[in-house]
Parts: C-alpha cells; sequence; structure tokens
C-alpha cells in the first residue's frame, strides 16, 4: 500500500534536517546479527563533517534496511559489505557495496520495477517479494534524491542513492 501511495505521490512525507552517520550506526547495529551470521566483513566510512540532509528518518532508515537486506542476501559467506556516505556538490550520496553474485547487465535497468526478481529461483529461497529496490527508488525520489546502480556480475554490487543537503534545499517539493 505505501509504495501504491509513493508512487501516486500521497503518502505523507514529513522531512525534517538529519545527521545520517548517527541513522547508519542505529541501522548498522540493528542488522549486526545477520552480518554475524552470514560471516561477513562490515565496513562503514562516513566522511568527516558529513552535512545535515532533509528526508524522514523512519523512511530513509527503510531504504538503508532494504539495500543492506539484499547485500547481505546476495553475498555469500565471507563475503564483504561496505557502506559509505559522502558530501557531492548539493547531494550527499550513501552507498551500499558488495563482493556478491552481481546482477546481469540485461537486469540491472528492471531492478527498480516492482515486483521484478533477477533470479527467481534464489529469491524464492530467500523469501523476496520484488518489492524492496522499487520502494528504495519511490523513497529516494519522493526526498528529491536518485538512485543508481553498479554492478559486475560475478563480482558484486554498488546501489546508491543521494539525498538534498538540508542548508540548500527547504523541501524536496522545491526541487
Amino acid at each position: 500500500l505505501d509504495l501504491s501511495r509513493l508512487e501516486k505521490g500521497q503518502l505523507d512525507l514529513p522531512v525534517e534536517e538529519l545527521n545520517l552517520a548517527p541513522l547508519l550506526a542505529s541501522v548498522v547495529a540493528k542488522m549486526q546479527h545477520q552480518f554475524t551470521q552470514q560471516t561477513l566483513d562490515l565496513n562503514v566510512e562516513v566522511a568527516d563533517q558529513l552535512p545535515l540532509v532533509l528526508g524522514n528518518r523512519d523512511r530513509i532508515q527503510q531504504v538503508l534496511i532494504n539495500l543492506l537486506s539484499n547485500a547481505i542476501s546476495f553475498t555469500p559467506a565471507g563475503g564483504k559489505i561496505e557502506i559509505s556516505a559522502r558530501q557531492e556538490e548539493e547531494w550527499v550520496r550513501v552507498s551500499v557495496a558488495d563482493n556478491g553474485v552481481g546482477i546481469p547487465i540485461k537486469e540491472q535497468e528492471k531492478i527498480w520495477q516492482r515486483f521484478h526478481k533477477v533470479d527467481k529461483s534464489r529469491t524464492r529461497k530467500l523469501g523476496g517479494t520484488g518489492l524492496g529496490l522499487s520502494i528504495v527508488k519511490q523513497i529516494v525520489e519522493a526526498h528529491g534524491g536518485t538512485v543508481d546502480l553498479k554492478s559486475t556480475l560475478g563480482q558484486g554490487s554498488v546501489f546508491s542513492f543521494t539525498l538534498p543537503l538540508a542548508q540548500t534545499h527547504k523541501n524536496p517539493a522545491d526541487l
């Protein structure tokens, strides 16, 4: 339901100035058991003096959880996941990189579509619905940001998104 409301612009997203560093730390702490259980090496790199962004705390947390859950699911035991956040002009870019299975080139544009699954047999075992990345895209775009993917089959993926700086934009609707 939230996805449908997001797509129609009908979901109320009250925004506030957010400090992403503690939000990232909170999400990582909540998911630490999953990283440990999968024996995944986790590295978090947040730029010093990362500026505040405009965002809805709960929805940005949902984006981070969705991206990290995918990275955990598609990275084999003993693999590596890196989360980074840095300023790029009037934006902050958050990236989740893994050295997992990667995504075939022909599938990369489709992954943002609702119910799309790259490897249906694998996602069936993992219980995925094919909605997570579509939700990520809609939430980020509702904040005035963008999503991006770089992936090489068999080598891993880097999912990233941008959010506007708080001092530059007062409201995502102004973008």
